[in-house]
C-alpha cells in the first residue's frame, strides 16, 4: 500500500486445461478496462521469461486505472498463474521487483 494505492501478488495453480493464454489474458484485460487481444496481438505483446528452467509467458496489461503484470507457466501438469494486480501507477513502479520475483520462483 502506497498513499492509498495498492497492489497484490497472487500465485495460483490450476489444471493444465486452464492454462490457455488468450482466454486468460483477455479475461485479465477486461479486469483492467482494456479491449481483448487477438492471437497476433498476444504474440507481439507477450514475452518469454525463465523461472529457474520453467518457461513462462509474461504480459503487462496497463489499463486506465488498474494494471496486471501476469505470467502463465505450465509445469508438472498444472497451469501456474503469477499476477501482480492493482493501481496502474504503482504496478508500473513495481515492475522490476515483480520480474525479479518471477525469476526467483522454483517449482
Amino acid at each position: 500500500d502506497e498513499g492509498g494505492r495498492s497492489t497484490q501478488i497472487s500465485i495460483t495453480a490450476l489444471g493444465a486445461a486452464a492454462g490457455a493464454m488468450l482466454p486468460n489474458v483477455n479475461r485479465w484485460r477486461a479486469q483492467v478496462g482494456l479491449e481483448p487481444f487477438s492471437e497476433e496481438e498476444l504474440a507481439q505483446e507477450s514475452k518469454k521469461v525463465d523461472m529457474n528452467g520453467v518457461e513462462g509467458n509474461y504480459v503487462r496489461l496497463i489499463g486506465p486505472q488498474q494494471a496486471i503484470l501476469g505470467v502463465i507457466a505450465m509445469h508438472d501438469g498444472k497451469a501456474w498463474f503469477v499476477k501482480l494486480q492493482g493501481d496502474h501507477d504503482l504496478a508500473v513502479k513495481l515492475q522490476d521487483q515483480f520480474e525479479t520475483f518471477v525469476h526467483s520462483i522454483k517449482f
